[in-house]
């Protein structure tokens, strides 16, 4: 919603375990309407536990990565379109033959490790899966 948690990290992953020289962006569906847009995700305390993680769990860094909002200009110049929680997507991309799972967000400060890093493995198997052409096209 933001483009503070899942979305970046499914960027990152997939930036990482990539087989081509294909490229993930990351945006969010509020990014504007929370008023976050062009914000580091090093900016908001409670992402750095996440950037910790990530980086000590997989390598990868995305601290740097910038707040955007999704539009839908975006939208049709992607080669591909991953909505990561189905029950989140507005109604003008339904049915439309993107790609949608099912990554529940939070909805509290409540983030310990063991969330973050189930999240980060879940993300990771979707990831995968979908470079692995093993994703299902809704």
């Amino acid at each position: 919603m933001g483009n503070q948690f899942r979305s970046p990290i499914a960027k990152a992953l997939y930036n990482k375990y990539k087989k081509d020289d294909s490229k993930a962006e990351s945006y969010g569906m509020q990014v504007d309407h929370e008023n976050v847009a062009g914000h580091k995700l090093s900016s908001f305390p409670h992402l750095i536990e996440v950037i910790e993680l990530l980086e000590e769990k997989e390598a990868v860094d995305n601290s740097h990565e910038i707040c955007k909002q999704l539009t839908p200009e975006i939208v049709k110049s992607a080669d591909k379109v991953v909505f990561l929680d189905i029950d989140q997507v507005p109604n003008e991309y339904k049915d439309k033959g993107y790609i949608y799972w099912h990554v529940k967000d939070y909805y509290d400060n409540s983030l310990n490790d063991d969330i973050i890093e189930n999240k980060i493995e879940e993300i990771k198997k979707l990831v995968l899966e979908l470079i692995n052409g093993n994703s299902t096209i809704a």
